[in-house]
């Protein structure tokens, strides 16, 4: 007994396949990035603001907060790379929407972190 329906063919692999598959993928990434970037620059202001305020012994402002602040940047910024960079596999959406979620996190807790280290 034979199906009289032709059998769809399955669809090709190839850059063309890739991006059909995407979806709406991007929306996390493009999220987190809106927020995470002004985010980070207004603790970015807030911390150099902070550290004029502050002066160390020798009498000129505390270089140090900005500088654990600015390496500390880092965090964040690799996050936004990684759930960009995951947006092509949609097997590893958890670790995409994970790494969306934690990067303006990480930005706010850097921040506290370095504003209680001044004091």
């Amino acid at each position: 007994m034979s199906n009289s329906q032709p059998q769809a063919a399955a669809p090709a692999l190839g850059p063309d396949a890739a991006d059909t598959r995407i979806g709406l993928a991007w929306v996390g990434p493009l999220l987190s990035t809106a927020v995470t970037l002004p985010l980070a620059f207004f603790a970015h202001f807030l911390v150099v603001l902070g550290a004029s305020a502050v002066e160390d012994h020798s009498g000129s402002p505390a270089s140090l907060p900005i500088g654990i602040f600015r390496y500390g940047l880092l965090v964040p910024f690799c996050l936004l790379w990684i759930a960009w960079a995951l947006v092509r596999h949609p097997g590893l959406s958890h670790r995409r929407v994970l790494c969306s979620v934690v990067a303006p996190v990480s930005v706010l807790l850097l921040t506290v972190a370095v504003l209680a280290f001044m004091g």
